[in-house]
Order: structure tokens, then sequence, then C-alpha cells
């Protein structure tokens, strides 16, 4: 026996021997466990695995000014080998489940993806317990409930055709007999769930990352000017609106707010990298040919809810104020004057001392204070997406003092494709300050100015620009004459 025992061990000690050198010839080493987050528990070999909110270690929103959010999230869950079917729970309801992004700590082999989304309605519990037996409740005049068997025969539309005491009633909504369900159908759910149909090749409890795309979910930004008294100068702030238009809470997210064109493919998680301190909306970033801004803290977007955060602010910024006046010049013979509004046009620089930071298209408003410091508003617009350093130009309205008419004062056709044409611009200024007004007008083909009241400019192929001051309680007249070239 002893001698057997020797044998053993040398055989193992020969064995280990012959490993290692096996190991220094083909250059492998022991392969080292697994690093992650694995935790080393028993796990139910389920064919089922249901994971909810409460596995969630990380939520990232990705809201667009138009089209589809985008959701990341990542998940601590307990896969077992034989485990074919994992159900998230929690999704937003409007999920795109064709845009889902799975990854994980393991490799995960998705065979299908499933979205249960038929809810309790009246007509989906009334079509579930067609030919069932059902419970029919109403209020006595005492006080207490009344209580009757039945069976569904038929639904839709919200009503039911119900087998009771041997005959048939119809029930609908606004009858005093209630249907009474006393319990869930398989096939109903109380809320969206994600199915899907894996395998994975290592057990135990891992993080799982996934993204997808939502409806219902998105910002905009809301742009407030206010002008001082001369309205040389202005104080610009901005906010951002946060919309969650959906069913669906979304708790401690970290919010991206992305300006520019809507995704349309999610790009996977970026590693979840933590929020950059900052102002209620951080500084920005490009990504993908747009810019995205970071909130500075995790927040919870409710079902329903809007919320404003400060976006950026703004003082003090210089601002040009212009009057224009706009026609279009056709071809051929023209009818009787026509009156133009004069039109206000704001314009600033995207650069310091101002906003100097990537603007995204919003709504503007524009006011103005009074004698007595009151704001009034005095118009809204547009504006678009603007990069830093660009000007922004805006027309919150029309000048209610300055009026402008125009008409054509002669017409003469020289050959098929050239004609000369007159025209004739009055300005009038009923305020009680002399304005400078611009005129631009947009001139069809080739075109070349033969007379002029004043001098214009041109500032690009197919416009004239003149520059007129119309004192106070006066007029100013522009005439010009014009051959254009088809």
């Amino acid at each position: 026996m002893r001698h057997q025992l020797i044998l053993i061990v040398v055989s193992l000690l020969l064995g280990l021997a012959a490993a290692g050198a096996q190991a220094e010839v083909t250059g492998t080493v022991p392969v080292e466990p697994r690093a992650g987050a694995f935790h080393e528990e028993a796990l139910d070999d389920a064919e089922r695995i249901d994971s909810d909110a409460g596995d969630r270690q990380r939520l990232v929103l990705t809201l667009y000014q138009s089209g589809p959010a985008q959701i990341a999230e990542r998940r601590e869950v307990g896969l077992g080998r034989s485990a074919r079917h994992l159900r998230l729970l929690d999704v937003a309801a409007s999920i795109q489940p064709e845009t889902l992004l799975l990854s994980g700590e393991a490799e995960l082999d998705i065979k299908g993806i499933r979205l249960h989304d038929r809810r309790p309605s009246r007509d989906n519990l009334l079509a579930a317990y067609q030919g069932r037996e059902v419970r029919l409740v109403r209020e006595t005049a005492d006080g207490s409930e009344a209580e009757r068997q039945g069976t569904i025969v038929s639904a839709g539309d919200g009503a039911a055709v119900v087998h009771v005491d041997g005959r048939l009633e119809t029930i609908d909504e606004g009858h005093p007999w209630r249907i009474v369900f006393d319990a869930m159908p398989d096939h109903l759910v109380p809320e969206p769930v994600l199915d899907l149909a894996l395998t994975s090749d290592v057990p135990g409890r891992q993080w799982i990352d996934l993204s997808y795309l939502a409806q219902g979910l998105d910002w905009q930004v809301d742009y407030v000017v206010m002008l001082d008294a001369d309205g040389a100068r202005m104080d610009l702030d901005a906010w951002a609106g946060l919309r969650n238009r959906t069913a669906t809470r979304f708790a401690d997210a970290d919010i991206r707010l992305v300006a520019g064109a809507s995704g349309r493919t999610p790009a996977r998680l970026e590693a979840l990298a933590a929020p950059e301190a900052g102002a209620a909306v951080g500084a920005s970033e490009a990504v993908a040919d747009q810019y995205r801004f970071r909130l500075e803290r995790p927040m919870a977007l409710e079902p329903g809810d809007r919320q404003q955060l400060r976006f950026l602010s703004a003082t003090e910024v210089p601002v040009t104020r212009e009057y224009r006046v706009q026609g279009s010049v056709p071809f051929g013979r023209q009818g009787r004057a026509r009156l133009h509004p004069v039109t206000v046009h704001l314009s600033f620089d995207n650069t310091e001392p101002g906003p100097g930071q990537p603007l995204p298209s919003g709504t503007l408003r524009v006011y103005q204070r009074d004698a007595d410091g009151e704001p009034i508003l005095a118009g809204e617009d547009a504006l678009r997406a603007t990069p830093v350093g660009e000007e922004v130009t805006l027309m919150p309205g029309a000048a209610f003092d300055l009026t402008a008419e125009r008409r054509q004062t002669d017409y003469r056709r020289l050959h098929d494709r050239t004609e000369e044409q007159a025209w004739e611009v009055r300005l009038r200024n009923a305020g009680d300050t002399g304005r400078t007004i611009v005129v631009e007008e947009t001139l069809p083909g080739d075109w070349t100015i033969l007379e002029e009241s004043s001098d214009h400019e041109r500032p690009e192929a197919g416009r004239a620009r003149w520059e007129l001051v119309v004192p106070a309680g006066g007029e100013e007249v522009l005439r010009y004459r014009v051959e254009v070239r088809r």
C-alpha cells in the first residue's frame, strides 16, 4: 500500500512538471478568473428572470430637440446557465424594440426580442374574460353592495353582453352594475415588458448595458431678451425645457441635451461617464456633428413632466437695431402701389462679451422696458442654431410708426429677354425721432442700376441695398431705374 501511495505522488509530480514544460514550449499561461462584477452565488436555473428598476446601476437619457430620445442604462442581473428569457421591466412605454443594443459582462447570445405591451384596458379585460364567469356588483340605496354572478357572452366597444339569471343583459360604462375581474389574465401586463430570448456563457450576477430609442421625450430652448431703454444693449437668458410626455418615470437620470439633427441610431454606452459639474446645464461638447450639453447632476423626470432649467445667461450684450423694407422686382409690368411693413431687425455677435457658446435653435422673445421700467413684449422670432463666432439676426416684429409704399413708375420692354423698370419706394416716419431705414430689393436675372436717387450697395448678386434717413414726422423717397436681363 505504501509503495502504491509513493507511485501516485511521483506520478502527480511528473505530470505537473510535464505540464509546466509544455507551457514553456507553447507559450501558454494558466487562464485567470474572469474579472468584473460576477458574484459567486448559487442561482436557480430558472427559465425566466425578471429585472426591474431595482437592478439599475445607472440611467442616461439623451434628449433631442426633435425625434426619439435615447435611453441607456446599466443593470445588474442574475443569469443562470440555462436561463432562456430575461424580462426587462420598467422600460419606457414608447420603446422602439427594433433599436435595442445590448451587451454584457459575459457573452450574450440574443435569439429574439418581444415587447409585451397589451395592458389591462376595459376592452382588453372584457375580451380576455369572454366565455368566463365574472362578478357583477352595484351599490344599493343604503350604501352597501349587491352582487350577482354572470358570464360574458361577447364584448366590444366598451360594452359586454352578459348571461345572468337565465337572461342576457348589455352592460356598458353607464350601467349601474359594474363588472369585477378577480384576476389579471396571463397575456395582459400592467406595464410594458421587454422579453429577451437569450443565453449567457457565464452564470452569476453580472452587469448588462442596454440602449434603445423611445418617443415622448424631448427638449427645447426658450430665449428671453430684455432690451435697455435705448435698445443698444440687452440681457439674454435662455431656458432649457425638458418634457416627458410618456407614462414612465425616470428617476435619478443623468441627462444629456443634444442640439442639432435628431439621432436615428443609438450609440453604445460611452462607458456611462459621470456628468460634468457646471451650471444647471453644463459645458457643451461636439459629438457626431452635433452639440451635446450635460446637466450638472442627476434628476428625475416624472410622467407628464415639463421642467425649465437655466441654460445660459449673458448681460450687457451689444445689440444693433435696424429697420428694413424688403421688396422683390419681378419681370413684367406691375399694377398699383403696395404697402410694405417696415420690420425691426436685431443682431448681435455670438462672441464675448455675449453668449459665446453654441446656441441651439429655439424661440426668442424680446422685451423692452417702458418709461416706468415695466417690461413690454416687443415681439418674438425663431432663433436658428448658431455656432460660436457667428452673428445672430432676428426679426421680432414691425415698427408701428414707420410705413413704406412701393410702386412701379415706368416699364419698357427692350428685347425678348431685356426690360427696363423704374420704381419708387416712399418711406414715412410718424414718430418723434428720425430713423434710418434700409431698403432691400431682390432683383431677377442680370441687372444694372441705370439711375438712382441714393447710392446703392450690392451685398450679393441678386440684391440691392439703400440706406435712407427719414426725419421725424416726415418722409423720404427712393427712386431708381434698373435694366434686367433674363
